[in-house]
Order: C-alpha cells, then structure tokens, then sequence
C-alpha cells in the first residue's frame, strides 16, 4: 500500500486485502473520484458497515454480512493503514467542494 504511487493502485490494493479479509463490498470517495466494487453478493437489509473519514467530503466505507467472522485484530491494522496511506497520497489531490449543507453541518459540528 506503502508503495502504491496513484490512488488508483491504492484502490486496487484495497479492493484485493478487503477481499482476503472477506468484506463484500468497498466503496471510496477520494479527490474527485469516486469507487466501488461488490466483491461479493450482499443483502444491504442484513449487513454492517465500517466508514472510515479521510477528510470532511472523503471516506472509504466496508461492507460485511452480519453474522459472518470478523477478526478485528487482522482487519484494525488493515484500517490504520488504510487511513495514513490514503491521507498522505491525498495530500496533493484536488479535493472535490462540499455541497453547502456539508459546508454548513462541518462547521456547526466543528
């Protein structure tokens, strides 16, 4: 992940290690790009999803059966990487602009 040079090969690294931890699907909005990939068949009434913020307008959300195994001792270094890698490859990437309700809520919460 460390040696990824774009996002999109953070993306492909993200989409092969979320399939080993057997996610079923991965979405990411980073810059002005947008991902996702079902990587295996899910009913979204009966799942659990993990969002993980790398900026106030971009995140990388988990999806996973409910019921199914999940170590989270494997999975959280997984998370921890994720986040540091892609902050630090998003640095230099234009950001896309917060809708005004976004903008409004952000500073509310802030």
């Amino acid at each position: 992940m460390r040696a990824a040079a774009t996002l999109d090969e953070c993306w492909d690294v993200i989409v092969q290690v979320s399939a080993e931890l057997d996610f079923a699907q991965v979405q990411m909005h980073a810059g002005q790009k947008e991902y996702q990939r079902t990587l295996k068949p899910i009913d979204a009434s009966v799942c659990w999803s993990f969002h993980l913020p790398l900026s106030d307008s971009e995140y990388i959300a988990f999806r996973r059966a409910v019921g199914a195994d999940f170590e989270f001792s494997a999975a959280g270094p997984f998370f921890d990487l994720i986040r540091k890698s892609l902050q630090t490859n998003l640095a230099g990437v234009p950001q896309r602009s917060q809708p005004a309700l976004e903008q409004f809520m952000s500073a509310y919460l802030s």
